[in-house]
């Protein structure tokens, strides 16, 4: 109590009423609200005067601090339908990595243990998957999972063809150009994490660093994919911030990257998750092309 009592001291808060709201606490003192966050490890205050220095402004205000709590503004969130959320979501992310990115030179390491991490991913979905096909084709008679899985076995061997292909393509690119674009990422994009007023605020930066801004992205369309239309919402993104040749790539990489299935799960669990990756895979052509992308000026 005296850790968090000291801070509000410090702004004359005196509390009329306390909300306990999952990690944080909504304090109410006369007609004003004010959010108390318990700090964490990653410590981000010096990305927020950085996004400050670079006039990016969506984001809570932090009134006090100390080594324990943030005394962060309160905003009412106004509700809307969650497709024109995401369209502000996917805006205000578009104005977070342009307003916050910059080149850097990248060692031969660096890219190389990127590419050697998805590699060993694709080799072994691919010997998991041979290895599941080549035990159901000795069943005399399939189970409805089993044929579903031969049915579209191809689908998911297409898709790793493809991240080969472009994976290996994306590494002569950044070899050749030794650097590549870093931002700030949220790291932890969701609809609940932004809050709309007279303008868009993102919450919840606890896991936000510098990094590739493609990784936003693709866990915002990992964790959406099949809810929203994000052919559409990737231009949007792209009116303000081009990713690049590379860029796309390995965006393009880690989104055809199929899932690993549970084969161990009951016959409806089993044929529940074939369906909802085949239904993955299906969909990706349609919610995101792969020449969706615009060509930047240095693409070209």
């Amino acid at each position: 109590m005296k850790r968090y009592s000291d801070i509000l001291k410090n702004y004359n808060i005196v509390i009329d009423r306390i909300e306990i709201r999952g990690k944080v606490s909504i304090i109410t003192s006369g007609d004003k609200k004010y959010i108390l966050k318990e700090k964490n490890r990653n410590n981000n205050i010096d990305i927020f005067k950085y996004l400050e220095a670079r006039h990016f402004n969506y984001f809570p205000k932090i009134y006090n601090s100390n080594d324990y709590f943030d005394l962060i503004e309160y905003i009412d969130d106004i509700e809307e339908p969650s497709e024109q959320k995401m369209q502000d979501l996917i805006y205000v992310l578009s104005l977070l990595h342009s307003k916050t990115s910059y080149y850097q030179d990248t060692s031969e390491d660096t890219y190389k243990e990127i590419y050697e991490n998805i590699k060993n991913d694709i080799d072994y979905l691919y010997k998991y998957y041979n290895g599941y096909i080549e035990k159901i084709e000795q069943f005399v008679y399939m189970s409805p999972s089993s044929f579903l899985f031969a049915l579209n076995y191809y689908k998911i061997i297409d898709s790793l063809n493809y991240c080969n292909k472009e994976l290996d393509e994306w590494l002569s690119i950044i070899k050749e150009k030794g650097r590549w674009r870093k931002s700030v990422v949220h790291n932890n994009l969701d609809l609940s994490h932004l809050i709309k007023n007279k303008d868009s605020y993102l919450i919840s930066w606890d896991s936000a660093t510098y990094d590739l801004p493609i990784y936003d992205l693709y866990k915002l369309y990992k964790d959406n994919s099949l809810k929203y239309d994000f052919a559409s919402l990737f231009k949007e993104y792209e009116k303000i911030y081009p990713l690049l040749n590379e860029e796309r790539k390995l965006l393009l990489v880690l989104i055809y990257l199929p899932s690993k299935i549970d084969l161990n799960k009951s016959e409806i669990d089993l044929c529940f998750e074939i369906s909802k990756l085949i239904d993955y895979l299906d969909k990706i052509k349609y919610i995101l092309p792969k020449d969706n992308f615009k060509k930047t000026e240095k693409d070209k």
